[in-house]
Formats: C-alpha cells, sequence, structure tokens
C-alpha cells in the first residue's frame, strides 16, 4: 500500500469524526483558544499562533485516531460476520436448558453409550458452573443433577421458567438468566449458552440470553447415520456470538 493511499484512508476515516457536531461546534473553536489560555503569553502573538494551530493539530489527530480504531472494530466485526462459527472453546460457566427426556447428565466415571449434550459439553467446554435452566417438568431434576455434577467438580446454579411453551413468557424470563449470570461475576467471553435443546420459545431465549449478556451460543450438531438416525460419538461443537447472524457491518 503507498504511502498516499494510507493517508487517504486515515483522512477518510477521520472526516466522520471531524464532521460532527460535537467536532464542529466545540472542539475546533473552543480549544486554540484553551490552548492560548494555558500556553500562551500575551507578549508573544507568534506563540499564540502557533499554539491554535496545534490545537486544530490535535483535534485533527484525534479524528484520525478514532477513525482508524472505528475501521479496524468494522473489520474484525465483519471477518466474525463471515465465518460465525467457531470451535468449541473453553467456559467458566455454561448455560444448559434442561430437556424432561432422558437424563441430563451423570457424572463421568458412570456413563455408558453415547454421552448427552450436557455430558458432552462439561467434557469439553471444563466449566466451573452450570447454570440449569428448569421448568415445571424439568425442577425435579435439579437435586440428581446437582449430586452428579458435583462428583466431576462442577457446581450447579438453578432458573427456574414457569412456562417454556409460550414464547413471551420465555423470552421476558431471560432477564431471570442473565441476573444470575451477573450475580456470578461471569465475564461475556467465558460464557456459553447451549441452543443444542429445546422447543423454539426456548431456544429464542436461550439466543437473547447470550446476547443481552454478549456471551457466545454453542450448538452440538451430530452426524446421521444411512437410516437418517444420529451416529454414535459423532457430536461436534459449534460456538458463535448470536449478534454476527444478523449484522450487516
Amino acid at each position: 500500500m503507498s504511502i498516499l493511499t494510507w493517508a487517504g484512508n486515515r483522512v477518510f476515516g477521520a472526516r466522520r469524526n471531524l464532521e460532527s457536531v460535537f467536532v464542529a461546534v466545540l472542539l475546533v473553536p473552543v480549544l486554540p483558544d484553551l490552548f492560548v489560555d494555558w500556553f500562551g503569553t500575551p507578549d508573544n502573538p507568534a506563540r499564540d499562533g502557533l499554539l491554535r494551530l496545534a490545537a486544530v493539530a490535535a483535534v485533527f489527530v484525534v479524528a484520525v485516531l478514532v477513525g482508524a480504531a472505528r475501521n479496524a472494530w468494522t473489520r474484525r466485526r465483519a471477518a466474525r460476520s463471515r465465518a460465525p462459527f467457531t470451535p468449541l472453546p473453553s467456559a467458566d460457566v455454561l448455560v444448559l436448558p434442561i430437556s424432561p427426556r432422558g437424563t441430563p447428565y451423570t457424572r463421568a466415571a458412570g456413563r455408558t453409550g453415547n454421552p448427552e449434550v450436557p455430558e458432552y459439553l462439561c467434557d469439553h467446554v471444563r466449566p466451573t458452573t452450570v447454570v440449569a435452566v428448569l421448568n415445571p417438568k424439568t425442577a425435579d431434576r435439579a437435586e440428581n443433577l446437582e449430586t452428579e455434577l458435583a462428583a466431576d467438580g462442577i457446581t450447579l446454579v438453578t432458573v427456574h421458567l414457569d412456562d417454556v411453551h409460550d414464547p413471551t413468557a420465555t423470552v421476558a424470563g431471560t432477564d431471570k438468566i442473565v441476573q444470575r449470570l451477573r450475580d456470578l461475576a461471569a465475564p461475556p467471553d467465558r460464557v456459553l449458552v447451549d441452543v443444542t435443546g429445546g422447543n423454539i420459545p426456548l431456544t429464542l431465549a436461550m439466543l437473547r440470553t447470550a446476547a443481552t449478556h454478549g456471551a457466545r451460543c454453542v450448538y452440538v450438531a451430530t452426524q446421521p447415520g444411512p437410516d437418517g438416525t444420529p451416529r454414535p460419538h459423532t457430536q461436534q461443537g459449534h460456538t458463535f456470538d448470536p449478534a454476527t447472524l444478523a449484522a450487516n457491518p
């Protein structure tokens, strides 16, 4: 890239900031006077003129830096939008909607056969805490779930949603999940929210939870066999930022 092209890109990126009301009305007219008041001398008008030029140059430099930062952020967001799915990372907190079907979690030492989604995720993500999203049909699983997770060194925290079939009520209930994550002081980049299981209202709620907290979602895919049924031990986790699915950088 030539110097002229590089400079042109920097100036173009700074133009939006230079044209803003804040810069045009406040910084450019006021900052030179402040420079003179702070650093100028009444008996040296030439110095005052240089100070005014320096103030205007400072505004321009700041605008260039802000424009460059915005462009860098936009490029990173565009890259994430083009390839939103990434390999499964580790996380401190895993948010799991608990299904009424089957046994959601069995300690690693007592398992046989194909792992359930919660088991697969706990084995690969290695969370220290699981936030289990329960409803009236799964509330009675909390005690056994806590025992089995504790055997593998994982702490259970529960959140109860009253109705996971009404989309309005289910999505509104995500405020309780987000508050629980805040109570745990969980950094967003160390939280994964599972969207694999559950019905559509619950999936929407999980997407909203991740987007609100700034966390990533995880989906566990299983390869189908010749008859269309899932092939054992072919699970693979994919994470994504829900904000990038509809992003238009």
